[in-house]
């Protein structure tokens, strides 16, 4: 499954594909060869970076879902204003090989949302948690409060 946003990127793409093949085919040019491969290596990335696996998720209220796939960077202790004190941050990294899809980690009402537009440093480097574009969402669900953060990186 490819997620809705992505078709057009990935159209794009496949049209740029046919359309290079057609003119290598026609004008028997091996630049058109290269530049047409080079293309349908891009879409395929392509449908590799938009893609939506499906997810089985547990019928468990105690359960707290990962937002996202990717490598867990660190776990720390935080003070948060929107969830009323202390709590815990998790830091997931995902590379450009990772599923770029953020879930709603349990079952629970967004009350809280926040745009913060900023930079795009390349995402494991420390200033980018501060200074890049962002988006906080706050949800209230059956035990408390939860927020979490999606930062866009240099590719994203």
């Amino acid at each position: 499954m490819i997620v809705v946003y992505g078709i057009k990127f990935i159209l794009t793409g496949a049209f740029i594909t046919v359309l290079t093949c057609g003119w290598a085919v026609m004008k028997d040019s091996l630049i058109f060869y290269i530049i047409s491969m080079l293309a349908a290596l891009l879409t395929i990335s392509l449908l590799f970076f938009y893609r939506n696996p499906a997810r089985e998720i547990p019928d468990d209220d105690s359960v707290v879902l990962s937002i996202a796939d990717g490598t867990v960077l660190s776990v720390e202790n935080i003070e948060n204003e929107y969830i009323g004190g202390s709590g815990k941050k998790v830091s997931i990294f995902l590379s450009i090989l990772d599923v770029h899809i953020n879930r709603i980690p349990i079952d629970g009402q967004v009350d809280y949302y926040k745009y913060n537009p900023g930079k795009f440093f390349a995402a494991f480097r420390d200033k980018a948690s501060t200074d890049n574009e962002n988006t906080e969402i706050g949800l209230i669900f059956s035990k408390g409060k939860m927020i979490f953060k999606q930062i866009a990186g240099i590719m994203a």
